[in-house]
């Protein structure tokens, strides 16, 4: 394969990457940042090389040898590239990490959700391959550290459809601890267990809460889609719109907003509140079984406002305006990559760097 090179003022360009960050699955090197497109699926990254010196040290095992010319070459010439022997681990380091972040879990689409255990063993036990290549080795340990607490876990919860795929990623990793003299931590083992419990205890509390319940007719009701940028991973249904709905009760106007919640699994603690405004009144909306709810007052003349001022935007905590995320193309990549996983469990197959133990778990249970 023929990588083109491209020079800017900030370094150097091999490739093309990703223009959305929904799409791109990225490792941090030293002196780079490699890019796969998860949608076009290529098997080279691209790279953005702001020190090629330092990338230099790595590269050919990810490009192959031909890359070190190219990268200290004073021209932009193309370069052949060739898989290298670190390829694989890297490709599946990033996966995981876009996973994590970006997976549309939905009910509504059919997108199961990701086991997060399952990424944290993989990643932690594909990262300590690639300590040479980091751009922050020190984070090493606490990946494995996430390793062993998900090995605990899974040991016991062996998932029927990858039972050798499972219990080898646990050898590797209690392998590895082992050597750099690594233990499991016993208070984030600890408050990791009761994360699954903070999580029950927070839904059926909040069931109990009178949110969204009133059996009064709203006097006008709508919807808008979601910004998956504006929302944390895992939070809400990612094929799901927002409701509103404002009621008169007891002579006082209010607004009902909800949102269904995405699926989970793995060892996630119990989601954060989302954020919610309505023609500049603010709400929180609080976990309430399958959907996230709230309800405040609102002026009575608030639906004398122009239609086109009623707008509904959701936000997680922290999470500020990005750029609007094509939700659609986003599951339909993730049904593609379910697709290719099951073809790829069915086959018996340890996997690829193109789905991960996780994905291929998912579409097994789907």
């Amino acid at each position: 394969m023929t990588v083109r090179v491209t020079r800017t003022d900030d370094g150097l360009v091999l490739g093309s990457p990703a223009t959305r960050p929904e799409f791109s699955a990225i490792l941090e090197a030293a002196g780079a940042v490699l890019v796969w497109d998860v949608v076009t699926e290529e098997a080279l990254p691209a790279a953005i090389v702001w020190d090629p010196v330092l990338a230099t040290e790595w590269a050919w095992q990810i490009y192959g040898v031909e890359v070190t010319t190219a990268l200290l070459a004073a021209d932009s010439s193309p370069f052949a590239a060739v898989p290298g022997a670190a390829l694989e681990s890297a490709r599946v380091v990033a996966r995981c990490r876009w996973a994590r972040s970006w997976w549309p879990a939905s009910h509504r689409a059919a997108v199961p959700a990701l086991d997060t255990r399952l990424l944290d063993l993989q990643e932690a036990a594909e990262l300590v391959e690639l300590e040479h290549l980091l751009d922050d080795s020190y984070g090493v340990d606490d990946e494995l550290q996430k390793g062993l607490r998900a090995a605990e876990y899974l040991e016991n919860e062996v998932p029927p459809s990858l039972p050798g795929v499972v219990a080898e990623l646990i050898e590797r990793i209690r392998s590895s601890a082992d050597d750099r003299g690594i233990g499991l931590d016993p208070i984030r083992a600890e408050a990791s267990e009761g994360a699954q419990g903070e999580f029950a205890l927070a839904a059926g509390a909040m069931r109990a809460v009178d949110v969204g319940t009133d059996s009064t007719r709203p006097i006008a009701a709508g919807s808008a889609p979601l910004d998956l940028s504006r929302v944390a991973p895992g939070t809400a249904d990612a094929a799901a719109e927002a409701r509103w709905s404002v009621h008169l009760i007891d002579g006082v106007t209010v607004i009902e907003v909800a949102v269904e919640r995405a699926p989970r699994r793995g060892s996630e603690s119990a989601p954060q509140p989302l954020g919610a405004d309505f023609a500049g009144v603010s709400l929180e909306l609080v976990p309430n079984g399958a959907s996230f709810s709230g309800r405040a007052t609102v002026p009575s003349g608030i639906l004398l406002t122009r239609p086109e001022e009623r707008t509904l935007t959701i936000a997680s905590p922290g999470y500020g305006d990005g750029w609007r995320v094509d939700s659609a193309a986003l599951i339909d990549a993730a049904r593609k990559a379910l697709a290719r996983a099951l073809t790829e469990a069915g086959e018996g197959s340890a996997g690829s760097a193109f789905t991960t133990v996780a994905e291929r778990e998912a579409a097994v249970r789907a």
